[in-house]
């Protein structure tokens, strides 16, 4: 036997799918030792089936943090009150699957602490063991002794199994003997009975029921003799008998095997947990291993779920060496692998698809009306009540919750019914499809969410969106800041009409949550949610503030940073620097870019989340403020972004020169985005990382109020044009007025039909003669486009004047 450890396996290829069961369970130790590395190797489902004790353990443990998102914890229960107690890793990729049988649960001490017997297989020479396996994992996903949810994650399991073994060799000398359907210690025998009958027993256990089930072995085998390995450095300690054979009726002779003491020196002290079954045969040898002990809840049958690997020599061969030993002195049980589980409540599992939360108790017999709770490192937070239906099965509606747990919150469900209670972890459904869509980003993402990220997560994510900007396509953004709203829309609900993998965009609400929306939809709006939150500056982000001296400092900035407006970041902030840089690229596909991709409401939402997070210099955060009123004056703004472009215009109007024309050109603005200017201020709110780092100190409120005191020319225009119609002459368009070369032909057409038929109205942008079609002197056209009055010189010399706002 030589030395192995499952971490080495699992760092030696690219997982995509990993599954594992066991009996006890450690979810700090799968997180922090195993779950990391698969993911950096790009393993994309994890799932780990654990005996309902082992659950009930992980419970209690805080620092699992990632269960129900990056890997799934499903609670087996096995009726009678026997365990499920097999240990298998499997391990697959679209080109490799590889098994492991073993005696090891999923906990520190099973992965290295204890003394374990590991069986690393493959197609390459035991196809027969994969196609046992995947024989298990069906039968284990339709038997009705074992009570579960993991029907399809089983099935899986098989699939990958079947098709790895389908090509590989199949000599016979290695199979997978389990307890679902048979006996081991029958199934044991009769393989011996094929190789012409035992000649003698030897075993390796941490636990015994007194000698019972060893009596019973020695029996089918025909041996009155077993050598039973006594371990010096000891054995687990557990609830699950003895750990010696004392009370068998064979002859019991203590030995110390040589293949568990020699491996390594610190194997001496380790505390024996490997099960080991050595039967020597006329015709050649069994070795079984994996995770029976010699208790007839293990071998026997009704008894626990069990999986071992046997091997199957047929010719002759030399048993394991020993050397004579002492019997173990007798130690009070403790607990399996020194789990420390509790003996009270019971176990439910829990799935989470946007608001409503449905599941089943696995143990425990809680019936009728319960009060739930989220149970957190916080405390427990009410979250309703619920009826637990005859079966275990309930359902739940949880408004926000799905939110929370993306944010990376440990999510423990709690029903309480009486003074019973039944606790299990919340498994996110739309978790596979949030990775799925997403990639590798979709942990950049979550750091998003959760408030966790650096500059290095939002350069990748910045990048990885300008390669198809409409991945974080959206409609219209809610209008406040978090939980706010507007008039437009009360609920304060994003409104996302992108998919990932389309490049169109449909239209129609969707709220957080709601019935038939998609999980990345959900994801999409609960992301946009927390980035429009104040949460300040991230590590190694430059300041927008930041004084001259500060400026100073770096190196000397290039003409390009010159011309742009942006200032060279110290070296220190060059994953700050790289995230700016990807955010402008994307800022100009999504406010310049092809209708396809021109997205102004992300546009906004990322813009002023980079105000927050980088803080750009207030040159470059003018740059893009301008940029997006400029965007939003020019397209056709949605009803429930309204009032964020105009408190984003009036953002622009404080940075401008307190003047009458300041005031025109935002005016102007409110009016194109469709909000009227005389009217109620917009939620300001909406603006509050802009304000804060480019007007701390500016009142938008009394700006909006002074926008009454203006007219825009076009308004003044259709006053004109009212006054025409009725031949009266008003005060109320004194710029047009002002305009020195029109006014005289205006003024004379307010009374004059001849000249009235000079005066001619233009849509917006037009830049020809209405009446003869010939294109204006460019400086013509530009005053049209900037003054709304024009000539048309070298044509008729009519007036051109233009209403539209």
């Amino acid at each position: 036997m030589s030395p192995f450890s499952p971490l080495d396996l699992l760092q030696a290829h690219p997982w995509q799918r990993v599954s594992f069961t066991t009996y006890a369970l450690s979810l700090s130790f799968f997180e922090s030792v195993v779950l990391d590395g698969l993911i950096r190797n790009g393993a994309r489902e994890a799932l780990v089936l654990a005996d309902v004790e082992g659950v009930r353990s992980a419970l209690s443990e805080l620092g699992a943090r990632r269960v129900g998102r990056d890997y799934e914890v499903e609670p087996v229960a096995i009726e009678g009150g026997r365990v499920f107690h097999p240990k298998l890793i499997v391990l697959a990729s679209d080109t490799e699957t590889h098994l492991v049988v073993g005696s090891g649960n999923l906990t520190f001490g099973g992965w290295g602490g204890n003394l374990e017997a590991f069986d690393h297989l493959h197609a390459g020479f035991a196809a027969d063991a994969m196609d046992d396996t995947a024989s298990f994992f069906e039968a284990l996903a339709d038997t009705r002794r074992v009570r579960h949810d993991a029907q399809a994650g089983c099935l899986r399991v098989a699939e990958d199994l079947r098709r790895a073994a389908a090509p590989g060799a199949r000599p016979g000398r290695v199979r997978l003997l389990h307890s679902l359907e048979r006996p081991i210690l029958e199934q044991l025998s009769e393989l011996a009975d094929e190789l012409g009958g035992a000649e003698r027993l030897a075993v390796a256990s941490p636990f015994w029921d007194g000698g019972v089930a060893l009596d019973r072995l020695c029996r089918r085998l025909g041996l009155s003799r077993a050598y039973v390995h006594a371990h010096r450095g000891g054995v687990v300690e557990g609830t699950a008998g003895s750990n010696w054979p004392r009370a068998a009726n064979v002859k019991v002779e203590p030995v110390c095997v040589e293949v568990l003491d020699a491996v390594d020196p610190s194997d001496k002290a380790r505390l024996l947990h490997a099960k080991l079954f050595e039967v020597v045969c006329r015709k050649g040898r069994l070795v079984l291993s994996g995770s029976a002990n010699a208790t007839t809840a293990a071998l026997g049958g009704g008894g626990n779920v069990e999986a071992c690997v046997v091997r199957i020599q047929r010719e002759a061969t030399v048993g394991w060496n020993w050397q004579p030993a002492e019997p173990l002195t007798e130690r009070p049980a403790e607990d399996d692998n020194g789990a420390d589980l509790e003996a009270k409540g019971g176990v439910l599992r829990a799935v989470l698809n946007g608001d409503e939360v449905t599941g089943r108790v696995m143990l425990g017999s809680l019936t009728g009306p319960a009060d739930a709770f989220a149970v957190s490192a916080e405390g427990r937070r009410a979250l309703g009540t619920t009826v637990v239906r005859a079966g275990g099965s309930f359902s739940l509606h949880s408004p926000g919750l799905e939110l929370e747990g993306w944010k990376g919150t440990r999510l423990v469900l709690r029903l309480e019914v009486g003074g019973a209670a039944a606790e299990g972890f919340v498994s996110f459904a739309a978790f596979a499809e949030i990775v799925r869509r997403a990639g590798p980003i979709a942990s950049r993402l979550f750091a998003m969410l959760a408030g966790t990220e650096v500059p290095a997560d939002v350069a990748a994510v910045m990048s990885w969106a300008v390669e198809n900007p409409n991945r974080l396509s959206r409609g219209a953004p809610a209008a406040g800041t978090g939980g706010g709203g507007s008039e437009a829309d009360p609920g304060g609900t994003a409104r996302i009409a992108g998919l990932l993998d389309g490049p169109a965009a449909p239209t129609g609400p969707v709220t957080i949550g709601g019935g038939g929306t998609s999980g990345w939809k959900r994801f999409l709006e609960g992301l946009f949610a927390v980035l429009r939150e104040c949460r300040g500056p991230l590590p190694g982000a430059a300041d927008g503030h930041a004084s001259d001296e500060d400026e100073d400092d770096g190196d000397t900035e290039t003409g390009a940073q010159v011309a742009s407006g942006r200032r060279q970041l110290p070296k220190a902030d060059a994953e700050a620097a790289k995230a700016l840089d990807n955010f402008e690229r994307l800022f100009v596909l999504l406010v310049e870019g092809t209708l396809i991709h021109r997205d102004y409401a992300t546009a906004f939402e990322l813009t002023q989340y980079v105000c927050d997070r980088l803080r750009p210099d207030a040159v470059t955060a003018q740059r893009y403020l301008h940029r997006l009123v400029v965007a939003f004056t020019e397209g056709n703004v949605p009803e429930a972004f309204k009032q964020a472009a105009a408190a984003t215009a009036l953002v622009a109007l404080v940075l401008e020169p307190d003047t009458d024309d300041a005031l025109k050109r935002a005016r102007f603005r409110v009016l194109r985005i469709g909000l009227n200017p005389n009217g109620s201020a917009p939620d300001v709110s909406s603006v509050e990382r802009f304000r804060a780092l480019l007007a701390p100190n500016a009142d938008l409120l009394s700006s909006w109020s002074r926008l009454g005191t203006v007219i825009t020319m076009p308004e003044q225009i259709r006053a004109y044009l009212a006054d025409m119609r009725l031949g009266r002459a008003s005060g109320c368009y004194p710029d047009l007025k002002a305009e020195d070369r029109e006014w005289p032909l205006l003024e004379r057409a307010i009374a004059n039909e001849a000249d009235r038929r000079k005066v001619l109205t233009v849509a917006r942008g037009a830049d020809f003669c209405p009446k003869h079609g010939r294109v204006l002197p460019r400086n013509e056209a530009q005053r049209l486009r900037q003054r709304s009055v024009a000539r048309a010189l070298d044509c008729c010399g009519s007036v051109l004047l233009c209403e539209e706002i």
